[in-house]
């Protein structure tokens, strides 16, 4: 669900399982063009909202200002979301510019109108449960 055909293994984190030693593999071409290369691409991060039972729907879009005026700037979209049993929380993937270097950041997913909080998270969630980050698993 996270591919639309533009997204590299590198975007997904995955590019340690790219070759470089191999002349041809399936998708090379697609992972040689300039683009994946750019600046500002947008890479897989994980997304927790404040408030952990909403579930921020696939294709919400993800600004950095909800004062802003139309037309705001989006910097990502959620790809896949649900509600976590083990985090007792709701935990959503998303693809966001250059996401894995805005890890921590706050951001607000645009629903109905309004940007509502969330945070950047790494998409390894259950390192998260491990870690406690974002809130107390028994919460």
């Amino acid at each position: 669900r996270e591919t639309d055909g533009t997204v590299t293994p590198f975007d997904l984190g995955l590019g340690g399982l790219v070759s470089s030693r191999k002349d041809f593999y399936v998708g090379r071409a697609g992972v040689a063009r300039p683009a994946p290369t750019t600046a500002n691409r947008r890479h897989l991060v994980g997304i927790m909202m404040d408030d952990r039972a909403l579930v921020p729907p696939p294709g919400t879009h993800l600004i950095l200002n909800p004062e802003e005026h139309a037309p705001r700037r989006v910097v990502g979209h959620i790809t896949s979301s649900g509600y976590s049993p083990t985090l007792h929380r709701s935990i959503a993937l998303a693809l966001v510019s250059a996401g894995e270097q805005h890890i921590g950041q706050t951001l607000y997913a645009l629903m109905s109108g309004d940007g509502h909080v969330a945070h950047i998270t790494a998409p390894d969630f259950l390192s998260l449960q491990d870690a406690r980050i974002g809130g107390d698993a028994d919460e």
